[in-house]
């Protein structure tokens, strides 16, 4: 994951390309996390009320809030 980092919307990005979302944030889009894991809210999907762990190779859907990311660089998670 090289290059440089910079903010765009949602319907800029294409498949492929990677995305970093912090603790706090929303996951912006649909996608696969590839490095780092965290605790994201999916209530609005599964109706659950407790926060669920997401890690390598797991799917996330976007709109999901972040709750909390334990990674490599311990302040983002990167999903692709």
């Amino acid at each position: 994951m090289k290059g440089e980092e910079r903010m765009v919307s949602p319907a800029e990005v294409r498949i492929g390309e990677f995305v970093l979302v912090r603790s706090g944030e929303r996951v912006p889009l649909d996608g696969v996390v590839i490095r780092g894991e965290g605790t994201v809210d999916e209530s609005i999907i599964t109706g659950d009320s407790e926060p669920r762990s997401r890690q390598q190779g797991f799917a996330c859907a976007g709109g999901q809030p972040v709750y909390r990311l334990a990674s490599a660089d311990a302040d983002y998670g990167s999903l692709r």
